[in-house]
């Protein structure tokens, strides 16, 4: 960062922040819509996680590349919401 900005340890900088109100909602992949659906028990502790957990499945599931990956994972994370659900996580 400092080649970049032709700074040297010690060197003063300014710099200005800007508070960015704007939502950053990840989009949910249709195929995990449809399992929640699917599933109101998987849907109900999807809905009881914490925004940033749910942020975390969705980050994960919107990096995947194939719908292969998409579709195994989407299991992956119905089981673990039933666990949760059950107790298990």
């Amino acid at each position: 960062m400092r080649k970049k900005t032709g700074t040297g340890v010690g060197d003063e900088i300014a710099l200005s922040l800007e508070y960015d109100d704007r939502p950053h909602d990840l989009p949910v992949p249709p195929l995990l819509q449809a399992a929640l659906n699917a599933n109101p028990e998987a849907r109900d502790a999807y809905e009881g996680l914490t925004p940033s957990h749910r942020n975390e499945f969705l980050a994960y599931l919107n990096y995947l590349k194939t719908p292969e990956a998409l579709e195994r994972n989407v299991r992956k994370v119905i089981a673990a919401l039933l666990k949760k659900k059950a107790g298990g996580i």
